[in-house]
């Protein structure tokens, strides 16, 4: 029985390594296949507001991270939030994380999230505090360009998007 649990374990470990790299394979691709900044409109796009559907922002954008609901200071290392259909990947000051995102009108949901395991000894609370806040969110909206993520009636993470 002990060795059913270990297999099982380490079939969990190959398969979130596997779909990080997935991830992390299509990001860096898609990044090397477009020669313009992430977060940059096409021609004749429009910065989307609050009255837009989401569907288009969440399916392409790149935010960076401007303000959080923890009474800590934001770290010096940025963090960054990217969009791409239905997968969610960024920067959490140090290590790369990524996993699914569901948008459904205002309602988002994240996934389970992978982190790669890098230690940074600056961050390493700010990792932790972001990926909680993150695993918390339930809403959105988005003003001015601004996007906010909300936990109930609570804006908890505050993104402005990336150029």
């Amino acid at each position: 029985m002990k060795k059913l649990a270990i297999v099982g374990i380490i079939a969990g470990i190959v398969v979130a390594v596997v779909l990080a790299g997935a991830v992390l394979l299509s990001h860096n691709a898609k990044a090397e296949g477009d020669h313009k900044p992430e977060g940059t409109p096409s021609a004749g796009a429009t910065t989307p507001t609050e009255g837009d559907q989401g569907e288009a922002i969440f399916q392409e954008s790149s935010w960076v991270l401007t303000a959080w609901s923890d009474e800590a200071e934001l770290p010096e290392a940025e963090i960054t939030l990217v969009f791409d259909s239905g997968q969610v990947s960024g920067v959490s000051a140090c290590n790369n994380y990524g996993g699914p995102t569901q948008v459904d009108g205002n309602s988002i949901t994240f996934g389970e999230m992978f982190q790669t395991m890098m230690y940074c000894e600056d961050s390493a609370d700010a990792e932790l505090t972001y990926m909680a806040l993150l695993a918390s969110v339930d809403a959105w909206s988005i003003d001015e360009g601004v996007l906010s993520l909300f936990a109930g009636d609570v804006e908890v993470l505050t993104f402005e998007m990336a150029v």
